[in-house]
């Protein structure tokens, strides 16, 4: 029906959508975190400012492999190995 093709057209719109906010806050990681790792408040603020969605920037996380943890009471992030 003219309907379903309606939906899945629209559910691939989103998909791409989604793809492509995933691949900004891929490379947003990759370039703020390449003099190395930086306070999580900093970077969030930062990718908040660029429109970048607190989910969006956890699966980038992930993707890049940057991991988080706390020291001296302030949380860290960076890339594995740091």
């Amino acid at each position: 029906s003219v309907a379903s093709g309606q939906n899945r057209e629209g559910a691939r719109e989103e998909e791409d959508l989604a793809a492509g906010r995933l691949e900004m806050a891929v490379e947003f990681l990759k370039v703020e975190l390449a003099g190395g790792a930086k306070g999580t408040k900093e970077v969030m603020r930062e990718a908040y400012g660029l429109g970048i969605a607190g989910r969006t920037l956890e699966r980038a996380r992930r993707v890049v492999g940057v991991r988080c943890w706390v020291e001296e009471g302030r949380w860290g992030m960076g890339r594995r190995g740091e």
